[in-house]
């Protein structure tokens, strides 16, 4: 009895867990290079037994590029992320495939948050009105080079970390040295509501199950002091 609350109150941890999962994905599902979360259960060896736990991984599908004629929209129709840095400290460095950014008051193109825009020399600053960025990401200010964007990949993607502003990577990044850049444009998230809708509902069926099966296990327990204290 007592290892059957121990599976049931497990499976109704990993119910929960697909549900956060599932609703974060929802909640992002029009935030510009959002990559959604994917769960999935493995088996744990735990004192001898075969244990489900949970793991949550990021899905780097190519999400679509949504044409917005904003100068300072970028996309990145190939591998790789952009790389911010964040002047407050903490994670340093953080790598996103949302390319929404806007002018600070010197120039300097940044994350809504304020992040820097890294290319090969350092913060992406331009002082033109006329400015464009070519498809292999070099940034031109009045018609002349001022740097290149840093475009970086992983060998593997799935060990990087979500943050605020999309990941940090425990390994170093490597440059992509022909990335495709996409001007004017944006990489909407990979999210499809609809199926995250259906992992929702399965999730929510899930969670009442095992609540079913932990109230259960509750009344036969009651049942059974009763019993014990009617005998003695």
């Amino acid at each position: 009895m007592t290892e059957l609350m121990r599976i049931s109150t497990q499976l109704l941890s990993i119910a929960s867990q697909r549900l956060e999962s599932a609703a974060r994905n929802i909640a992002n599902a029009t935030t510009a290079g959002y990559k959604r979360e994917v769960s999935f259960a493995e088996q744990l060896g735990m004192a001898g037994r075969g244990m489900p736990a949970l793991r949550v991984a990021s899905d780097f599908l190519q999400g679509k590029l949504v044409n917005s004629g904003n100068p300072l929209d970028l996309a990145l129709a190939s591998s790789g992320f952009f790389v911010l840095r964040n002047e407050s400290g903490g994670a340093g460095v953080e790598y996103a495939r949302a390319g929404r950014f806007v002018l600070d008051a010197s120039g300097r193109v940044t994350s809504a948050q304020g992040q820097a825009l890294q290319g090969t020399g350092g913060d992406i600053v331009v002082r033109g009105a006329h400015w464009r960025v070519t498809h292999d990401g070099t940034v031109l200010d009045n018609g002349m080079p001022v740097d290149r964007l840093l475009i970086v990949d992983f060998a593997e993607p799935a060990r990087l970390v979500r943050s605020h502003a999309g990941f940090t990577a425990g390994a170093d990044p490597r440059e992509v040295e022909r990335p495709t850049v996409v001007q004017g444009s944006y990489e909407a998230s990979n999210v499809s509501s609809a199926d995250d809708m259906l992992r929702l509902m399965a999730a929510l069926r899930e969670a009442e199950g095992g609540q079913r099966v932990v109230r259960a296990y509750d009344e036969m327990l009651g049942t059974v002091l009763q019993r014990i204290g009617e005998i003695s």
